[in-house]
């Protein structure tokens, strides 16, 4: 594969390839220059392969690589996403390489440069350093994932390369298909990569909560309504009362499976978690106990929006016949305040 980094200036005398020939330090600074491009080099090919084609595609990567490659002029619209591609990159690279780096495998064994003129890091130095070089690759690549979305809102043809890839086109939910609509219901902050690894769980939300208030008929109803387009104003006015609740309870789902940030008033989702630390979010005290009450208040608001659906379903059954008709409405009766089912089996609710 070709990368997006490469020799710029032509080494003089007998100097290998060193960092200092490359614009690799154009969009991470803080390497030492002298280090030989060919160490660095694998980690880049590998950390592109593992934390970005996922998101971006191999489509769009390909061509803006080659370009870079070969020189090619470039439109503005090219220009930036390619360099949000190189930042990315670069972070994603560092926090890729650091564990390998003073640790090398030789005949006689696994052994330990020592450097001669300097000192190795303490170990809270190397977590803090690795930790923070994840966390600005992840919001690099939100900016790019971002970035790419807007451009084909708007339309750029470029960017069909990445509208038309099975990245852009993984699988969605049934009634959340863009990283937007999700953003509405849930401070993700606007992250494509918190809505791509929530989407199973959206999924799930959707088939264990909602399937069984709206059944079969009605379920898909507003499903093919919504992909082809065409929502009726009643399906327009439910909607969102179907989306809050949904939302709700994939958060419920997800958090003890995913590494969560709480930041400021909503959350991210973290590409990887330190090796010494749970893989079940951070394992912080105060950090732990920011998501259990997260987790606690999205299992309350499922409850309230789960009934305010039932509700207005009941309250305005006559506007929805596809649901009234569907098996979960019951004709209430009223008698001294209590409304039951017709057969007096199951549940009843005093109003």
């Amino acid at each position: 594969m070709d990368l997006i980094f490469k020799v710029t200036t032509t080494p003089s005398g007998s100097d290998n390839e060193r960092l200092k020939h490359t614009n690799f330090e154009d969009h991470y600074p803080s390497a030492h220059t002298n280090m030989a491009w060919k160490t660095v080099k694998p980690y880049v090919r590998q950390s592109i392969k593992k934390y970005v084609l996922p998101y971006i595609g191999s489509e769009i990567y390909d061509d803006l690589a080659s370009k870079f490659q070969n020189g090619d002029s470039l439109t503005d619209e090219q220009t930036e996403a390619l360099e949000l591609l190189q930042d990315c990159a670069a972070y994603y690279c560092v926090y890729h390489a650091m564990p390998h780096q003073n640790i090398v495998l030789a005949d006689t064994g696994v052994q330990q440069n020592t450097p001669e003129h300097s000192s190795p890091t303490n170990q809270w130095s190397f977590k803090l350093a690795r930790w923070t070089a994840l966390l600005e690759a992840d919001n690099i690549l939100d900016q790019l994932l971002a970035y790419l979305e807007q451009q084909i809102e708007d339309s750029v043809a470029y960017f069909d390369l990445f509208k038309n890839s099975s990245a852009y086109n993984v699988k969605v939910s049934n009634f959340f298909r863009h990283t937007s609509e999700l953003d509405e219901y849930l401070n993700i902050n606007n992250s494509r990569r918190a809505f791509v690894a929530l989407t199973k769980y959206i999924t799930k939300a959707e088939e264990q909560y909602l399937y069984p208030i709206l059944r079969e008929d009605y379920f898909n109803e507003i499903r093919d309504e919504l992909k082809g387009n065409n929502l009726s104003a009643e399906n327009t006015t439910l909607l969102p009362k179907i989306r809050k609740m949904v939302a709700e309870f994939a958060l419920v789902e997800a958090i003890p499976h995913l590494s969560l940030l709480i930041e400021g008033d909503g959350f991210k989702i973290v590409s990887s978690t330190d090796q010494y630390d749970s893989k079940q979010n951070l394992t912080n005290k105060n950090h732990m106990d920011a998501i259990q009450a997260l987790k606690y208040k999205a299992e309350e608001n499922a409850r309230i929006y789960r009934a305010d659906l039932i509700r207005f379903l009941y309250d305005n059954a006559d506007d929805y016949a596809t649901w009234k008709a569907g098996g979960y409405y019951v004709e209430p009766t009223e008698t001294g305040g209590v409304t039951q089912s017709d057969s007096s089996i199951g549940a009843v609710g005093i109003f």
